[in-house]
């Protein structure tokens, strides 16, 4: 499928697999129904709200065993002050998580949605390579 904006009126999940699928980048439908997106690093989810307003990028890695809740946080807190496109957060279950959330606005070029999930898996990456010093991350 070929679109030239993406807005709020026609934005969906299929949709952004299309856009991906169209750039010669793997994706697949999980088993929930969420768009996975299957860089060669590792994978971004990518959720449409029902509001439609804005496309969330998500992404997390496996935590390594014994690693305390304050060193989770202190990861987090570090990624949040020093990195501006991502947030980091500690989830319920205690698994720190990464994602970005990208307005639509006024229509989202596919071009961009592409250039800036790349920038936010790069970032990601950056940030688990530079701050993990306690070897939160397995």
């Amino acid at each position: 499928m070929s679109v030239d904006l993406i807005s709020t009126d026609n934005v969906s999940r299929d949709l952004i697999k299309s856009v991906f699928d169209a750039a010669f980048i793997d994706t697949e439908i999980d088993n929930d129904g969420d768009l996975i997106v299957k860089p060669t690093r590792f994978n971004c989810w990518i959720f449409v709200p029902e509001s439609k307003n804005f496309v969330r990028l998500f992404t997390g890695f496996r935590m390594s065993d014994g690693v305390s809740r304050e060193a989770k946080l202190e990861f987090a807190n570090k990624v949040n002050d020093m990195y501006i496109l991502i947030r980091a957060f500690l989830t319920k279950s205690g698994r720190v998580q990464f994602d970005y959330y990208m307005p639509i606005g006024e229509g989202l070029h596919p071009k961009t949605l592409i250039m800036t999930a790349r920038r936010f898996m790069d970032v990601v990456a950056e940030a688990v390579r530079d701050e993990d010093k306690d070897d939160i991350f397995s």
